[in-house]
């Protein structure tokens, strides 16, 4: 029995980009095809990824999943010390949507999120922060 609930894929082809979901729990498979966009490659893969999330009824990857702890991190624009969830970057799943402050530890590196930040967890598994009015 499988942890992970969907499992996705895709393939950037010259004028399709293909895509399958696989449902980690029932075995169910999802497919969809839709025109590549050359200029930039994540427009096609977002509405791939969306189209296939929608069919089964999701939304997107829940980032509480993640969340390993939280540790006390310093941020002078908060006026100090602010209890930070940490988040597990391989437990991050692409459509995940949190907010800042947040720490995510990753092996290698580990990203410091700054209060009044959204991110989003593309479909390459890119930390995508915005930040927002304070």
């Amino acid at each position: 029995m499988t942890s992970v609930r969907y499992g996705f894929g895709f393939d950037i082809g010259g004028t399709f980009t293909d895509f399958v979901l696989i449902d980690g729990v029932t075995g169910e498979i999802q497919s969809f095809k839709t025109l590549t966009t050359p200029r930039d490659p994540s427009v096609a893969v977002t509405a791939g990824w969306r189209e296939l999330l929608g069919r089964v009824g999701a939304t997107g990857a829940d980032p509480s999943a993640a969340v390993k702890g939280t540790r006390l991190a310093y941020f002078a624009d908060a006026g100090g010390y602010l209890d930070t969830p940490r988040y597990d970057r391989a437990k991050l799943s692409a459509g995940a949507v949190f907010h800042g402050p947040a720490i995510v530890e990753d092996l290698d590196s580990t990203a410091v999120i700054g209060p009044h930040t959204r991110v989003e967890i593309d479909a390459y598994a890119n930390l995508v922060a915005t930040l927002l009015d304070a």
